[in-house]
């Protein structure tokens, strides 16, 4: 017990169950707690202690007063005035580097931190692409402050409500209670939407894969360096893709074509513009269109309404490589009745199903061959399926392939083939950047100085988005000077009043090969 009128006291320690926990420590931090902790015990007061600093504290009235005393993971509870860690939470369980929160003389209270928020486990090439930004830019900080990611995750659209509610919840948490200033995601257009509607101008979004036209003026009309949004993504929208899907169809002969289409931002946005495209290249019929809301629950519904109709195309439109497997595995069961539209009939796809992880490794080449492998001789387990796709124009070139190199060297695999690996990796520097211009320009790190920042990569000395780049670009803009960034992703000139890149589509085809499936860039 303590001494006749001696106080409590609180030096960052969390009691829980009876047992007292502290996060990992390095030895001298630890010390340090220690040390003033029994400085503060002589002295019987109430006295939070940094682990940094080794100034007393008697109370905070901010995060960050408590992130510098203690670590990353430390907040201020503003009802009893004190310093308190962080409790996890399983939406953003990960941190890169690992040692992020462990070791605060590494990365004390002014790291820079930012967080993915993407599938955890079907995203998980992005995830790591986005780490890499930060990998390469651990050993070379920003006016001294270190970088940090906090990787947060929404789960699989096996639930599309729960997915919803988890990114605006993992969203707001990161945001609360670790001060991200940059969001690496969300993967979907109508989760970008719902993240943007919770956090605002709180934070800078870079999204790398939500496409949708209608997130072009989600954060405002009139943007510029003066006035930025704050919602940004490395990925061209929509339009483009479209557009391409139109031309393919109607150069092709094609007079009735069935839309299948996921009913969020995505599906019906890209179903709008492609009606709209095919009116205006002269389809001479129009768009049959059918839509669902759940894979699990009414895609079966909508397959068998395009199935009893008569139709030389068939494409589908969905926003997750689950609901492409899914589409395809039906298709395929369809298709061995020879009555069915889907025995001869072309299927077309949207990005969704492009990777190779989470789409061709969960299908069945055998099965697919069978029915969709239209070849002179479509027993020998070989051909050119008539399942095609029509994709972002696919990543290439000097920046590209040093970014493959780092990435295989660092994850010991491949992120060729796996959706939107280079944008996300772009789009993690793109925070990195806009950090720099913010702090050396706007007076601070905001999101609205970062978005300012944004609009100084398109014009001007042109720079590769590579790790060894990283302190031309800080120099320059420390010296107000323009950058042209060239990502691994391509080309990122951003229009600077709707803060938008511009990019086509191409078409790709399912092949199988040795019984394997794979993909094809198609002639022409």
């Amino acid at each position: 017990m303590p001494a006749a009128g001696a106080q409590s006291l609180s030096v960052g320690i969390q009691v829980d169950g009876g047992g007292t926990t502290l996060r990992e420590m390095s030895a001298l931090s630890l010390a340090r707690v220690l040390f003033c902790a029994g400085a503060a015990l002589s002295l019987g007061a109430v006295l939070s202690c940094s682990a940094v600093s080794q100034i007393p504290q008697s109370s905070c009235t901010e995060d960050q007063a408590c992130r510098d005393g203690f670590g990353l993971a430390w907040t201020c509870n503003q009802d009893s005035g004190l310093c308190e860690e962080v409790v996890e939470s399983k939406l953003c369980s990960g941190v890169y580097p690992a040692d992020l929160f462990s070791d605060p003389d590494k990365y004390p209270g002014d790291t820079i931190l930012f967080a993915t928020l993407l599938d955890g486990e079907g995203d998980i090439q992005m995830i790591r692409s986005a780490n890499l930004a930060i990998e390469q830019v651990r050993n070379n900080d920003l006016e001294g402050r270190a970088f940090g990611m906090i990787n947060c995750s929404y789960g699989d659209d096996m639930d599309g409500m729960r997915q919803l509610d988890d990114a605006v919840e993992a969203a707001r948490f990161a945001v609360d209670n670790y001060g991200v200033k940059a969001i690496i995601g969300p993967g979907t257009s109508s989760l970008a939407e719902a993240v943007y509607n919770e956090v605002g101008d709180e934070v800078l979004i870079v999204s790398p894969s939500a496409t949708s036209d209608s997130l072009t003026e989600i954060d405002g009309t009139n943007k510029s360096p003066q006035n930025p949004g704050t919602f940004w993504r490395t990925a061209p929208p929509d339009s483009g893709i479209a557009r391409k899907m139109a031309e393919i169809l109607v150069a092709g002969g094609r007079q009735n074509v069935a839309l299948i289409f996921k009913e969020v931002t995505y599906g019906e946005n890209l179903a709008n513009l492609l009606n709209k495209s095919l009116i205006e290249l002269g389809l001479p019929n129009p768009l049959i269109k059918v839509s669902y809301s759940n894979a699990s629950v009414d895609l079966g519904e909508a397959m068998t309404m395009v199935n009893a109709e008569n139709v030389d195309e068939i494409v589908f439109i969905a926003d997750s490589n689950d609901d492409v497997v899914s589409f395809l595995n039906s298709a395929a069961t369809l298709g061995m009745n020879d009555a069915s539209s889907f025995k001869d009939t072309p299927i077309m796809l949207g990005d969704a199903g492009f990777s190779e992880a989470n789409v061709l490794n969960m299908l069945n080449a055998t099965t697919l061959a069978d029915v969709f492998d239209k070849g002179e001789d479509p027993d020998d387990g070989d051909g050119v399926l008539d399942i095609r796709l029509v994709i972002p124009v696919a990543p290439s070139g000097n920046v590209f392939d040093a970014f493959s190199i780092a990435y295989s060297s660092t994850f010991d695999e491949s992120p060729a083939n796996n959706g939107y690996t280079a944008e996300s990796y772009d789009a993690a520097w793109l925070a990195i950047y806009g950090s720099a211009w913010s702090l050396f320009n706007e007076g601070d790190l905001s999101a609205k100085g970062m978005g300012a920042g944004l609009h100084m990569i398109s014009s001007g000395q042109s720079v590769e988005i590579t790790g060894t780049s990283w302190p031309s670009i800080r120099s320059a803009f420390e010296a107000k000077q323009m950058v042209n960034v060239v990502g691994a992703s391509g080309l990122l000139d951003y229009d600077s009043a709707t803060e938008e890149t511009t990019g086509e589509g191409e078409l790709w085809q399912i092949i199988v090969e040795g019984g394997v499936l794979r993909y094809q860039k198609a002639a022409g």
